[in-house]
């Protein structure tokens, strides 16, 4: 367009600079020849009147007038009235002989250059009819002479106007071409730099993949798509961000796959100029009404990111090799972009990670409740190995059992929350034997091992935990979904697992310490040093639930003329003895303990005077069937009966158990 308008201003001002010219000189030349024979001065002075006029007309529009435009759009008139104007004013200033006749090959020239083909036909058809109509008309034998040459040099004049009108035409449309491209190349380019700038402020995965996908389609100006993230170790991809092709949401694909399928595993762009008819179509996107398609690898050098696919609309013009040169070029820009936010999303895990770990670590450091921490242990673990379901299980100090002490779900695992035989659990064996890892995938078909009944999974981990070069147990964690866990997650499970390890054998140790300062080590009894604290807690009781207690004493007769008569390892058989009876005898709910050298006393809650002296009958009764060789004497004080407090109901029970040695021992004395 720009081209054309530039052309025919040419013509127009030559056309009329030149007409100017050629009336003036014709009017003075009228004048000066008005006595010729062959020069017809009144009527070439209205032929010159009319040019005069004419290009008045033309010079009263300038160049910045709206009404040039429309001037031009008529262009072909005003140069046919002219070339009209200018072959009357010939034939009246002697006709062949004229001195205007050579203006009409350059008007042929210029009116071929500004139109081609088809006006300069016209105007070469034109000037020969009238030349020849002329010529016969006068009977002029000097014009019939020189008709057959003028014509002949007015075509070649119309060829030499038409040659150069081909080769300014062929010139424009590489202009056009070129001022297409360069915008084109404009638009790319401001494309390139919004989608950058978008990139560089979006660092998140998700978002970025939708920025890309966006912009790419923008710059092809397509209509809809989507970019599928690509794992080369699965071998597989997932549709991580779209447009317009909704049902491919959550949907993941191969080798095998679709387009992208392809392109992924031959690293190779793939132009489709009609979807309908590709070989590699999918069947869910068979409700969608697509076009041609563009599917660009995104590759970091020789790393595969994924795959870039753009649809148009069945109507439009099919993508073609300029717009898959474009989007090569710009799955450069997506691919380093693609690069930074995964290099950010693995950073910013393993911060967390990191600080989910020093988390743990703190905890443990100020906290020896094992179940709270394996608690915390295992929703920092689902959390941010992006689980659903898991638990912790420990084995038991014989390792014969194992049982959950930790739940992520726990009304799901129930009841598969009980101690169950490891032996039922040749998965918990593996894992107890190699120490190592282990990932299993449930179909829905199989039955899951016994350890796993309950969990919501269909990928499943399993790490053990392992302190002291023992395993203690396993941290589990399971996907409800096919998707894999990843290696960031596997390493910071096992992180994770050495963390719950170290808690379990702290809180192990602090219990066995614990036990040691409670505990006489002899016996496995508590000791005086919990008495008096557990006999608070209980007389309290006793009065909130408005009840009794009893406290009984026992002492081992004459235990000092035993320990000299068999010695101190015989002695030391007697006492373990005698509290594995006072075990057997009395209710897991009684406290038993260990008051000094062979003294023993328990604490009866909920028990009366009468029910407490029927337990001390029994005492002695499996006493005697042990033939221990030993006898014991027993006193008893009733709390709130006997006594208001501790220690007198403590004074009260000694007394009576030294009147029960005064009495001749082996009884009860209450």
């Amino acid at each position: 367009m720009f081209v054309t308008e530039f052309r025919r201003n040419l013509i127009h001002r030559a056309f009329l600079i030149s007409g100017l010219a050629v009336y003036l000189l014709a009017a003075i030349f009228l004048w000066f020849s008005r006595e010729l024979p062959n020069v017809y001065l009144s009527e070439g002075i209205i032929i010159v009147i009319l040019g005069l006029i004419h290009s008045a007309y033309l010079m009263g529009i300038s160049p910045d007038d709206s009404g040039l435009k429309r001037v031009e759009q008529r262009f072909e008139v005003h140069i046919c009235i002219h070339i009209v104007i200018v072959f009357g004013l010939v034939s009246v200033t002697g006709g062949a002989t004229s001195p205007f006749k050579m203006y009409l090959p350059f008007a042929v020239t210029l009116v071929s250059y500004a139109f081609g083909n088809i006006f300069s036909a016209i105007s070469v058809v034109g000037i020969m009819s009238a030349y020849s109509l002329l010529t016969f008309a006068t009977g002029d034998r000097v014009m019939l002479r020189i008709l057959l040459p003028h014509l002949s040099f007015f075509a070649i004049a119309a060829w030499l106007g038409y040659y150069l009108a081909r080769i300014q035409h062929q010139a424009g449309m590489h202009v056009t071409k070129t001022l297409l491209n360069l915008e084109d190349a404009v638009a790319a380019e401001q494309a390139f730099h919004e989608a950058g700038k978008a990139l560089v402020s979006n660092i998140g995965l998700a978002e970025t993949l939708q920025i890309i996908l966006n912009y790419a389609i923008k710059l092809v100006d397509g209509f809809s798509g989507c970019i599928g993230t690509w794992d080369a170790q699965k071998g597989k991809g997932t549709y991580a961000a779209i447009s317009g092709l909704q049902a491919l949401q959550g949907q993941s694909f191969d080798a095998q796959t679709g387009v992208f399928g392809r392109v992924a595993t031959t690293a190779e762009p793939m132009l489709v100029e009609d979807y309908s008819t590709c070989p590699y179509r999918l069947e869910l996107l068979a409700e969608y009404q697509l076009g041609s398609l563009i599917a660009i690898p995104l590759q970091l050098g020789d790393q595969l990111l994924g795959v870039l696919g753009i649809f148009n609309r069945p109507g439009d013009q099919p993508f073609g090799q300029q717009h898959l040169l474009l989007l090569q070029t710009f799955a450069d820009l997506a691919a380093s972009a693609i690069n930074r936010a995964n290099l950010y999303q693995e950073v910013s895990t393993k911060s967390e990670q990191l600080a989910a770990l020093l988390k743990i670590s703190q905890q443990i450091a100020c906290s020896l409740d094992q179940n709270e921490i394996l608690q915390t242990v295992l929703n920092t673990a689902v959390k941010h190995s992006l689980a659903q379901d898991g638990f912790i299980c420990l084995i038991s100090e014989d390792g014969t059992q194992i049982q959950k002490v930790a739940m992520a779900n726990p009304q799901a695992q129930t009841p598969h929350n009980l101690p169950v035989s490891l032996g039922d659990n040749p998965i918990l064996a593996q894992l107890i034997n190699s120490k190592e890892m282990i990932e299993l995938t449930i179909s829905e078909d199989s039955e899951p091992p016994n350890c796993l009944r309950g969990l919501k999974a269909k990928n499943v981990i399993m790490v053990p935990l392992i302190g002291r070069e023992q395993v203690m147990g396993a941290l589990v964690c399971g996907k409800d979904s096919d998707e894999d866990f990843d290696q960031s997650a596997k390493d910071f499970l096992v992180q994770l697992a050495l963390s719950a390890a170290i808690a379990i054998d702290n809180a192990r140790l602090y219990q066995r310490i614990h036990m040691l300062a409670i505990c006489d080590p002899l016996t496995g009894l508590f000791n005086r040093r919990l008495l008096f604290k557990d006999l608070e807690r209980e007389v309290k009781l006793c009065l909130r639930r408005n009840s009794s207690l009893t406290f009984i004493m026992l002492d081992i007769d004459d235990f000092k003329l035993y320990n000299d008569l068999h010695g101190h390892q015989a002695g030391d058989f007697i006492l373990r003895s005698f509290a594995e009876i006072l075990r057997n005898e009395l209710r897991e709910t009684d406290l038993i303990y260990r008051y000094g050298g062979e003294e023993f006393c328990v604490i009866l809650s909920g028990i009366g005077k009468e029910e407490a002296a029927g337990i001390a009958d029994r005492i002695h009764a499996a006493l005697g069937k042990a033939e221990l060789g030993i006898t014991v004497s027993i006193g008893l004080a009733t709390f709130p009966e006997d006594s208001k407090t501790i220690q007198e109901l403590i004074s009260i029970a000694d007394s009576a158990m030294y009147r029960a040695k005064k009495a001749g021992k082996n009884n009860t004395s209450v």
